[in-house]
């Protein structure tokens, strides 16, 4: 009894392993941090929000985002509003314009409807910018006429 255990564990880290492969080959990881905000999928929030570190979108937002850190949009993430960050990673879906002090990743799933202000844009093949882009000196503050 024991040996079959053994073997069928070794098959499920097998097929964990190799899913795990083909997810990298496709898109590029998104950050993981400590610490971070999580808006579950399933849920949804509405209204400014302010803070530090690392906010992830996997549900929907509705309302700016200010955040001194990281904003991800997760593939299963809305952010209808603003987003003002140090850096940006959309695989999901933002309505609304978008400054990335840093750096803005746009995945192959990410779609952004507004306009784009950034020191660095990165743009997989597939997303999809409906905007303006602007781009900035690396640390360079917003003018934002909203």
């Amino acid at each position: 009894m024991k040996p079959f255990k053994k073997q069928v564990q070794t098959e499920e880290t097998q097929v964990h392993t190799e899913t795990a492969d083909t997810a990298q080959s496709d898109a590029s990881p998104l950050p993981e941090a400590p610490g971070k905000t999580v808006i579950a999928q399933g849920m949804a929030l509405s209204g400014h929000l302010r803070g530090n570190g690392t906010f992830r979108v996997e549900g929907t937002v509705e309302g700016a985002l200010e955040i001194a850190g990281v904003v991800i949009v997760a593939v299963t993430g809305t952010v209808r509003g603003p987003i003002h960050a140090d850096s940006v990673y959309v695989a999901g879906c933002v309505e609304g314009d978008i400054f990335a002090k840093d750096l803005l990743q746009l995945e192959m799933t990410g779609d952004i409807s507004g306009n784009i202000m950034t020191a660095a844009f990165l743009i997989y093949d597939g997303g999809q910018l409906n905007g303006c882009c602007t781009m900035t000196r690396a640390g360079q503050e917003p003018t934002f006429l909203y």
